[in-house]
């Protein structure tokens, strides 16, 4: 699969008349204004709005029609707490899974009273950068999809995909290698440099099943979103990397990257800075907000192509961290937290034409 990087300096068509620019509209709906700055967002139980207050420690729900607080969801006890909230994913039987960055842990509730469980552990201070499978040293963004949960984890470079279960499937990491190996069951293996070199070495009799080790160079990824039944791939795994302001696409079963990344540094049509927040749609209707620009830029996603439909007004918001579609999946709400409001945006598409996009050709390779 090869896809085309949407790095174009000014507008296709405005200049060279290569192509007729597509163009979508981003219509300002409302705007939920909030005590706190809310992180991460997720449409959820009986439609109401599942918000990410960080540095309240709460998630809450809001009314979308009056912007009222249904419920507040402050989870605390003598030995445990939430210690930064900043994400929200519903799983298919209705648990909310809350990602407690500084914790290092994903919450599990299956009620608004107490975690059920929490999946992971928090990574050793000294070893913060150094990714182990079912560790995290800060868990940002999650993405959930049948029994499956994917995390991207900026400060470690890396995004895991874990079973509900809480063992890790695979793990994308740019100082990893291609190999598979047994990781024991106690979790003791904190330096990669500890692991064996191939699956035929034995580690112990106490071992869980093999994962996948996926080398590419991520650098603070900051988002992560899994869609199924997409054109490019049955389970598609979509990873906003930050730090090289580009979109990475995988295969989500199995981690292997599918092709060319979208975006580079800037601010013109297709260029990215900073993305920190993915929603998309079956269809191939890809939306990313930018927080250093302050917009959100929709894409056409498509198996050869993919095509800029149009940005949002940058005097709309001031900043941008999360995106969630609504219910109807023309709705976007997007997360401001320097406003401490959440935004809600109405995606208008004008017809999908082709535009010209600069290729990067990228053989895809499996790993």
């Amino acid at each position: 699969l090869l896809l085309a990087m949407a790095k174009a300096t000014a507008m296709a068509g405005a200049h060279d008349g290569t192509g007729e620019v597509s163009r979508c509209r981003f219509d300002h709906v409302k705007r939920i204004v909030l005590r706190s700055e809310p992180w991460g967002c997720a449409m959820g139980r009986e439609g109401h709005l599942y918000v990410a207050e960080v540095t309240k420690n709460r998630v809450v729900a809001l009314n979308r029609t009056t912007g009222s607080v249904v419920k507040a969801i402050q989870y605390w006890t003598d030995v445990d707490s939430f210690r930064g909230p900043s994400s929200i994913a519903f799983d298919e039987q209705g648990s909310m899974l809350v990602a407690d960055s500084n914790s290092g842990v994903v919450r599990v509730f299956e009620d608004e009273s107490s975690p059920r469980r929490s999946i992971g552990h928090l990574q050793p201070s000294k070893r913060r950068h150094l990714p182990a499978p079912g560790n995290f040293s800060f868990p940002h963004m999650l993405s959930t999809v049948d029994d499956m949960l994917w995390v991207c984890d900026p400060e470690s470079c890396c995004v895991q995909a874990l079973y509900l279960n809480g063992t890790c499937k695979y793990l994308i990491h740019d100082q990893l290698t291609s190999t598979r190996v047994k990781v024991p069951v106690d979790g003791s293996f904190t330096r990669w440099r500890d692991l064996p070199k191939n699956a035929s070495e034995r580690v112990g009799s106490n071992v869980s099943e093999a994962y996948h080790m996926i080398s590419t160079k991520l650098r603070a990824p900051n988002a992560v979103l899994v869609v199924k039944n997409t054109s490019i791939s049955p389970l598609l795994l979509v990873v906003a990397d930050s730090g090289n302001h580009v979109l990475r696409f995988f295969d989500a079963a199995e981690g292997v990257e599918l092709g060319a990344a979208v975006g580079g540094w800037g601010k013109f049509v297709g260029e990215l800075d900073y993305p920190t927040g993915i929603a998309m749609r079956s269809d191939g209707i890809l939306l990313v907000a930018e927080s250093r620009n302050r917009r959100i830029q929709g894409f056409e996603i498509t198996r050869d192509a993919v095509r800029w439909l149009g940005t949002s007004c940058e005097s709309d918001m001031r900043s941008v961290t999360s995106l969630c579609w609504d219910d109807n999946m023309q709705d976007i709400w997007a997360c401001d937290p320097q406003a401490k409001s959440v935004r809600n945006f109405r995606l208008i598409l004008q017809g999908r034409k082709s535009i010209s996009l600069k290729k990067k050709q990228k053989q895809s390779t499996g790993r």
